[in-house]
């Protein structure tokens, strides 16, 4: 769990900011980590954050769509005109514009980073709580007693 203030500043803890920095083909070259913040209506209350890397990988994906397809047009709204470029500070931290925290519902306070592969998840605590945390637990109820969940991850899709 990580703190936001009052005015925006967020550490990104240093774990994180190794993987974005190795994730960015300027790599060490560059003295601040930089980051791409997607912050489109498909995040229904939370922010992304891809490094550089997994971004283009994003871009790449939309690219190898027909031109003039729905799909292309709707994937590049919803990540290329909804992104920030960001670069931590020294201290590691980044500034959460206004627009950005009133995506995320929350101006300052208790946040989620949950590292989920290729990106990282910024939560507000409280909107993770009501509906990816909920999610969560009933998905986990649903399976048998004792049975560990990532025996599901050996099992092809549907199955």
């Amino acid at each position: 769990m990580q703190r936001m203030d009052g005015k925006g500043r967020l550490v990104i803890p240093a774990g994180f900011r190794d993987a974005l920095r190795d994730g960015d083909p300027a790599g060490r070259e560059v003295e601040l980590t930089r980051m791409v913040i997607n912050y489109g209506k498909h995040l229904n209350g939370h922010l992304r954050i891809y490094s550089i890397q997994s971004f283009k990988a994003v871009e790449a994906l939309i690219e190898a769509q027909p031109l003039g397809s729905d799909n292309r047009r709707n994937l590049s709204y919803l990540y290329l005109t909804q992104k920030e470029v960001m670069q931590a500070d020294k201290e590691g931290r980044i500034i959460l514009t206004a627009d950005l925290r009133a995506k995320l519902g929350i101006e300052e306070g208790d946040v989620r980073l949950m590292g989920l592969g290729d990106y990282i998840e910024l939560w507000s605590d409280a909107a993770f709580a009501a509906t990816r945390g909920q999610q969560i637990d009933a998905w986990l109820a649903a399976l048998p007693v004792g049975m560990d969940p990532l025996a599901l991850a050996s099992r092809p899709a549907g199955a």
